[in-house]
């Protein structure tokens, strides 16, 4: 070692070595700072993405307890007794002094009631998270529901990751929410589609508490989520899928839906790995199968459809939104299809960027709802 200090081009690995040559309490030291600079610096970066990332907890929310009744925030509807059902549903304060203190662009800045009980499933409280503008309306606001993903089995209405349009919606002077849903295996189908149809009745039932317009609803959803909305779309009263969770006086259909990557027809899905995830969700035959496919239901009276689809889908084949887009086409339903190129479940590049970016693809989907909810 001694010859590789010799000379000036070796001076600074001389050095180097020199310094390991130290002694013990000198490299403890040495290690203290740089285990003390890391902390340092992922404590700061955390601290600067956690108010835009970070969902709010279900113990936020206004204990029930302190929660005005219902019925004396919606003067202008029925009485209470009306209502299904009639004592589970409050409207928590909203926590107007923290609104102004967030962040701009933050979601939480515009997360106006958090854990808001929408319906009840089988006994089962649902919720939901609803944002807006801090800004009182001038006008009844359209609104546009989420539908998350998780192959019907896991997921939530506060992943982050899946509320990538939520802050252009709001800044747009929607409303959004992001709803939760009863899940397999401890539900099957079809106890979610009945809570995704309830989400719709309770805003037209409550529309005037909270500022939006109950004729303008608009719905999407990735994946599973994705299928829902699609069912949401093509289906009425008498397909049998409403449900009991409450607001059966009000309709469960919709202005406007856009599907990203989400089945629909699982009797066209062939092979175990695509009907893998149905079958805690739909432990049925092909007549079971046939009754949850958004494909079975498309009729001319359909709202405008948007599907939003990766060419290279491994999960969802491509071929879904494809013919579904053509079914909706013969029917007279206003349909558009992108294919994204290089994109597969998810969006989630395959070999090169995919096309359009993932900018791209949300200015198509709030395009499309500035289209039909405007």
């Amino acid at each position: 070692m001694r010859g590789r200090c010799r000379g000036r081009p070796r001076r600074v690995e001389c050095e180097m070595h020199r310094h390991r040559k130290g002694s013990p309490l000198r490299r403890i030291a040495g290690w203290r700072l740089l285990v003390g600079a890391a902390l340092v610096l992922s404590a700061c970066r955390f601290a600067t993405l956690r108010p835009l990332l970070e969902a709010p907890s279900g113990g936020r929310s206004t204990p029930e307890a302190t929660l005005p009744p219902l019925a004396s925030l919606l003067p202008s509807l029925p009485p209470a007794t009306t209502l299904e059902p009639t004592s589970t549903y409050a409207l928590p304060a909203q926590p107007a002094d923290s609104l102004q203190r967030a962040p701009r662009g933050s979601l939480r800045a515009s997360l106006l009631y958090p854990d808001l009980t929408y319906c009840t499933g089988a006994e089962v409280q649902l919720k939901l998270d609803f944002y807006a503008p801090p800004e009182p309306p001038a006008s009844p606001r359209p609104l546009v529901i989420f539908v998350h993903g998780g192959a019907w089995m896991r997921g939530d209405k506060a992943a982050s990751g899946e509320l990538l349009e939520a802050i252009e919606f709001i800044h747009r002077g929607y409303a959004f929410a992001s709803i939760n849903y009863r899940l397999a295996p401890d539900y099957v189908f079809p106890a979610m589609i009945e809570d995704v149809k309830c989400t719709v009745r309770f805003f037209r039932a409550n529309a005037a508490a909270l500022g939006v317009d109950g004729e303008r609803i608009g719905a999407y959803g990735s994946s599973a989520g994705g299928h829902l909305v699609s069912l949401l779309g093509t289906t009425d009263a008498s397909a049998g899928f409403e449900g009991s969770g409450g607001w059966g006086e009000q309709s469960s259909r919709v202005q406007a839906v856009a599907n990203l990557f989400g089945p629909t027809d699982f009797t066209a899905l062939t092979g175990d790995h695509e009907r893998m995830g149905l079958a805690l969700a739909f432990p049925g035959g092909e007549d079971f199968l046939r009754r949850a496919s958004p494909m079975t239901y498309v009729s001319p009276d359909d709202p405008p459809f948007l599907l939003l689809q990766g060419e290279l889908d491994d999960v969802v084949p491509a071929s879904q939104a494809v013919v579904f887009n053509q079914a909706l086409g013969q029917a007279g339903v206003e349909s558009t299809l992108v294919l994204v190129r290089n994109a597969g479940h998810g969006f989630s590049p395959v070999g090169s960027e995919i096309s359009p970016t993932r900018a791209e693809l949300t200015q198509i989907l709030v395009t499309f709802f500035d289209t039909h909810l405007r």
